[in-house]
């Protein structure tokens, strides 16, 4: 049969349309209030007091250069932590993303409560002897080894998605594989430029929950008599070896879960990575 004539002044149906209802717009705005309101809430370090705001100028390694900000910090006058070779201060940092709108509004985003926990460390005076420029490359080298770290995980993660895009991975019981990503913190300096000697600091994000060690730049690695061994951050070690055609290793592997900080890199030439570089040997 022949279609029914479409007038000339007719025009074709409007598409359904596609933004949300009213109420499902409500509904979205009430979940993501709940969210940020138990992130508020959930602060592990609320017992922590923290000093005066001071402002820092803060220094990223990102894409082979050195990128400088402004940040505000408030550090807690004393130490947390320390081991053989640093000491480690809590403090919190001010969001980049709170604006004058939320601070004369009393946004809960514009107050220090609700910040985001960090962790500053430096050397202790007899680990860098002389201080000063001293102090400051091997804070530098801190945060190049751990971003070549974490360059090194986002490519073992890459990895990863191919090989289970491809099917290769072994779901078979008793011991299938478990496709686990790693990450490694991203780490900063911070100045104080209002401070006496202006100091630097290196900081990166505190990470709550049980902290445990892998593996280190000597050939120590975990066994059970240590703690409960991971498979995960020994085969992150051998894929850096791999993937870099054993030009370098990523060791000292530490942290909570998949998460890890404070690595070591150890390079064939022995070159970079400051003094715990064990070139070849290591």
């Amino acid at each position: 049969p022949t279609p029914p004539a479409i007038s000339p002044s007719s025009s074709p149906p409007a598409p359904p349309s596609t933004s949300p209802s009213p109420r499902a717009r409500e509904l979205w705005k009430r979940g993501a209030r709940m969210a940020r309101e138990q992130l508020f809430e959930a602060d592990p370090l609320a017992h922590v007091e923290l000093g005066d705001e001071e402002p820092v100028v803060r220094t990223r390694w990102i894409d082979g250069r050195w990128v400088r900000d402004v940040a505000t910090l408030r550090v807690a006058p004393d130490t947390f932590a320390e081991g053989s070779m640093r000491v480690c201060w809590h403090c919190k940092k001010m969001s980049s993303r709170c604006t004058l709108r939320h601070k004369t509004t009393g946004s809960k985003h514009a107050e220090w409560r609700y910040q985001r926990n960090y962790v500053l460390k430096t050397y202790k005076p007899e680990k860098a002897r002389g201080g000063g420029d001293r102090l400051r490359q091997m804070l530098e080298t801190d945060v190049v080894t751990q971003a070549e770290a974490k360059a090194l995980a986002t490519a073992y993660n890459a990895k990863l998605s191919k090989l289970l895009a491809e099917g290769r991975f072994d779901r078979r019981a008793p011991q299938p594989m478990a496709y686990k990503c790693v990450d490694m913190l991203e780490a900063y300096l911070v100045t104080f430029e209002r401070r006496p000697g202006k100091p630097t600091f290196f900081m990166e994000a505190f990470v709550e929950g049980h902290f445990q060690k892998h593996n280190g730049n000597a050939g120590f690695v975990a066994t059970p008599r240590d703690a409960r061994p991971r498979q995960t951050p020994q085969a992150f070690s051998h894929f850096t070896f791999c993937a870099t055609a054993g030009e370098k290793i990523v060791v000292d592997v530490q942290g909570v879960g998949d998460l890890f900080t404070d690595p070591q890199v150890h390079t064939r030439d022995g070159k970079g990575f400051g003094v715990g570089n064990g070139g070849a040997r290591g």
